[in-house]
């Protein structure tokens, strides 16, 4: 009996997410972003060439939202994304260095749009990427809504600019 329970036990502790567990993989030309959850914590994962440059395992939340955007001006690909917990969003990049290496800048903690200003059945666009001054790099907006249709940036009471 004692020998059941403890096959049982080992079988139900092997069982939980101690590996990653890959929710979503984003493709940039040579470059794959990753995302999901390792040991209880979110996880992201930038690849280039199948070759692994960066790793973060922590945090509470879910990443969301991935993109590219040239950030230092180098030659290498900048991402930005969110980390979403259940009462607000913290913009994130992970910034390309020498060496092929990347760090991970938080920029700013967001109260929710959809839930904190009054833009009634419309979606709120956490975070959205156009350049709006039509200077040739693109703007980091904050809780805007997209028109469907004409496509045209509808600003709210929460709306704001990231400056990076």
């Amino acid at each position: 009996m004692k020998t059941i329970i403890f096959l049982f036990f080992y079988l139900l502790m092997t069982s939980c997410h101690s590996q990653n567990d890959i929710k979503i993989k984003y493709n940039f030309d040579r470059y794959d972003l990753l995302i999901g959850y390792c040991e209880y914590n979110s996880l992201i994962e930038l690849y280039k060439d199948k070759i692994l440059i960066f790793r973060n395992c922590g945090g509470d939340g879910d990443y969301e939202f991935i993109d590219t955007l040239k950030i230092n001006d180098d030659d290498y690909p900048d991402f930005l994304f969110i980390l979403r917990s259940d009462d607000y969003f913290t913009v994130y990049s992970l910034l390309s260095e020498e060496n092929n290496k990347y760090s991970q800048v938080r920029y700013k903690d967001f109260s929710y749009g959809d839930i904190y200003c009054n833009v009634g059945s419309n979606h709120v666009k956490y975070i959205y990427l156009q350049d709006v001054d039509r200077k040739g790099k693109k703007e980091v907006l904050i809780n805007v809504i997209v028109d469907k249709k004409s496509g045209k940036i509808i600003k709210t009471s929460c709306s704001d600019t990231l400056k990076l």
